[in-house]
């Protein structure tokens, strides 16, 4: 039987140490390569001619041993002693040879570290022994372990019966390819560790989800390496009650049910979700959401910044090296209206081949939930002006300008402007939003890359 090496603390009343004669001899007994071993139990037989029987191993004496008692007590040991005995075994002739035996109490703890083969209500087996399970105090168990797991028992000896009593047991290493799952709320959690059920896992190599704070429902998935839980995946199931998270991203596809942003996260849309009067492929836009049953589940939706396709091809912007005098007019009449705009956003429309007139337009018109870009937008995806004008009386906002009055803008701007044909095929082309419906026709945008409103 070959035994795991351990180190148990030396603490006794009754102490007999057999020692080498000197601690030169000790050392030249025990050749380099000779495994050590460590036994503790009742000695059963072999007392009288110089052998010893402990948990059914024999063993003998180191042929220059001498027995030296520290403190009063039989030596050698008597049948029935309990001993913790040390030695080595010879890798000549493979037998036990014991170099130090300590005599023990019934109130002296063991350690006991081996793979655990077997449990019960009763008693688990641990290498070749048995460590039975107490009921006063109950011995403590780990909270996940399974047969072929590294585990430490700590434990007493009966002296009437020998048997191993196990005060606690805990794994120190997961086995190969066994891992555990845990759910519980997660407590708190810096960048090394997370704290669920009042658990510590260690999170350093594992790959964090994207959303999560504490009073989250989460799901550990965790192995057990040199008496740590270390985390592999690590999930949210639930948003803590009344919290909620938000992101911000670009919009990179869409269904009637469902946003993706970035191409990463997909969120659903709840129930009850209001959304943008209009909304397309690329545009920058933020979710409120939670997590439910695993699920990100959007309570809110909206746009930030509106992408604005291309009204014309122009190269009027491409050897441009002032500001254009008309925009920064524009600009500070915007700005004293209270408008949040700057020269710089519409430089961007005017590079988009938008005239200035339409610009100033957009934000004429724009109102409630309608941003000057969103008109933009629908204007260079094929809407004309008075379709405009029409959707923003529908809605409350600024239709007043005359459709004659627009005529003239669009003249003024004719040569920033496409025809009809362009237009169509610029919107055929475009990936991001498309045309935008006139407002009697109700819902005709999609998620393959046209805009949308709702």
């Amino acid at each position: 039987m070959k035994l795991k090496r351990k180190l148990i603390p030396l603490t006794s009343m009754f102490v007999v140490v057999v020692l080498l004669a000197t601690a030169v001899g000790a050392l030249a007994a025990i050749d380099p390569g000779d495994e050590t071993f460590t036994l503790v139990g009742l000695i059963t037989a072999g007392v009288d001619p110089g052998t010893y029987v402990v948990k059914g191993q024999t063993f003998s004496l180191d042929a220059a041993v001498a027995c030296v008692p520290i403190l009063p007590a039989p030596c050698p040991p008597t049948l029935g002693s309990l001993v913790e005995v040390k030695g080595y075994i010879h890798a000549a002739d493979t037998k036990y040879y014991a170099t130090l035996i300590t005599v023990k109490t019934a109130t002296d703890t063991f350690d006991y570290t081996g793979e655990l083969m077997s449990t019960s209500a009763a008693a688990w087996g641990i290498d070749t022994y048995t460590f039975k399970l107490v009921t006063t105090p109950a011995t403590q168990l780990p909270g996940f372990y399974a047969v072929g797991d590294k585990v430490k028992a700590t434990y007493t000896v009966d002296l009437a019966t020998g048997d191993y009593l196990a005060s606690k047991f805990e794994v120190v290493d997961s086995a190969e390819g066994k891992t555990y799952t845990l759910v519980g709320i997660l407590g708190s959690f810096d960048a090394n560790s997370w704290t669920v059920n009042s658990i510590v896992f260690d999170v350093t190599g594992a790959t964090l989800p994207p959303f999560f704070g504490t009073g989250d429902k989460v799901q550990v998935v965790f192995t057990i390496v040199a008496g740590k839980n270390v985390a592999s995946a690590l999930s949210v199931l639930n948003t803590a009650e009344g919290k909620t998270f938000t992101y911000e991203g670009v919009l990179t596809a869409f269904t009637d049910t469902t946003w993706t942003l970035d191409d990463k996260y997909t969120f659903t849309l709840g129930e009850g979700v209001v959304l943008p009067p209009y909304f397309g492929l690329q545009d920058k836009v933020e979710v409120t959401f939670s997590i439910i049953d695993g699920e990100m589940v959007a309570s809110a939706v909206r746009v930030v910044e509106t992408f604005v396709a291309n009204k014309v091809e122009s190269a009027r912007c491409e050897n441009r090296v002032k500001d254009h005098p008309a925009l920064l007019k524009l600009a500070n009449e915007l700005q004293a209206q209270g408008f949040d705009v700057d020269l710089e956003m519409l430089t961007e429309f005017f590079c988009k081949g938008f005239g200035v007139g339409e610009i100033k337009q957009a934000f004429k018109y724009a109102s409630g939930d309608y941003t000057p870009g969103m008109l933009l937008a629908m204007r260079a995806n094929g809407m004309s002006w008075g379709e405009l004008k029409q959707l923003m009386k529908s809605t409350g906002g600024d239709a007043n300008t005359s459709g004659e009055k627009q005529k003239g803008n669009d003249k003024k701007n004719q040569d920033q402007t496409q025809t009809e044909t362009q237009t169509q095929t610029q919107e055929q082309n475009h990936t991001n939003n498309g045309k935008g419906p006139d407002p009697d026709k109700g819902n005709n945008g999609n998620g393959n890359g046209n805009g949308r409103h709702p």
